[in-house]
């Protein structure tokens, strides 16, 4: 069962009443987003979170303990399409044949995955895409269908 409360609200309930401690805990926040979309993908089928759930906790923990100033997106958890490539994943792009262990693999992160690591925000999950990006639903062969909440 999807949670109806929206990922905004989820992300900002906590026992914590002081707004700026909120951007502080990016870590707690990264892991209310992963457990959400866990939850939310067995029904949905829309997201995956494999290495880069690892490299998003580095990251959250690296932004917990910076004492300079904070960033525009400190600590926001933030999904991107598997349309952009990430550092050492594949972008299958929807099709079969580019999730094989033998397709190739990013050499380098995507400038809008860079940029927004640059501005304080944590991707933890990337969302599926139809093949080729050819359709404007999200139905392909890896994930199956794509159901937005």
């Amino acid at each position: 069962d999807v949670p109806s409360r929206s990922l905004r609200s989820y992300l900002i309930s906590s026992d914590v009443h002081d707004d700026d401690e909120k951007t502080r805990c990016a870590s707690a926040n990264l892991k209310k987003a992963q457990m959400l979309a866990e939850v939310a993908n067995t029904t949905l089928k829309c997201a995956n979170t494999g290495d880069l759930a690892e490299r998003a906790a580095r990251q959250a923990s690296e932004l917990d303990a910076q004492t300079t100033p904070k960033k525009p997106l400190h600590g926001v958890p933030v999904s991107i399409k598997e349309s952009f490539a990430v550092t050492g994943q594949r972008s299958p792009l929807g099709l079969r044949e580019l999730n094989e262990p033998t397709a190739p693999v990013a050499l380098e992160d995507a400038a809008i995955f860079t940029l927004l690591r640059a501005a304080g925000a944590v991707p933890f999950a990337r969302t599926s895409v139809p093949p080729l990006l050819n359709s404007t639903e999200t139905n392909n062969p890896i994930t199956g269908r794509c159901l937005n909440p």
